[in-house]
């Protein structure tokens, strides 16, 4: 299931209180690795971002921010095309 241009969900598992999204990148490692080369980017700083942008979606959707809020967690767990690991930031609170 598409849920931009270049992510898709690939799995939806429930782990006690987590759910956790498995979801797979249009890019291969090679490309996200070329990207942040030409553009200076570490990658620790590419997955800090990841997380942010997770969290922040995550609060902001009010059925997502409920269940964290109730003692819910939500794990997105990031991988290329070519099944290399990207991120799998975890939201554990909302405000």
């Amino acid at each position: 299931m598409p849920i931009s241009a270049t992510v898709t969900v690939r799995s939806i598992i429930a782990d006690g209180p987590r759910i956790v999204l498995g979801a797979v990148w249009a890019q291969t490692d090679a490309e996200i690795k070329a990207r942040l080369a030409a553009t200076g980017v570490a990658r620790p700083a590419l997955v800090q971002k990841i997380a942010e942008m997770t969290r922040n979606y995550v609060c902001r959707t009010d059925d997502l921010a409920a269940f964290v809020r109730l003692g819910g967690e939500m794990q997105y767990v990031y991988v290329t095309r070519d099944n290399f690991p990207v991120a799998s930031p975890l939201v554990t609170t909302c405000p």
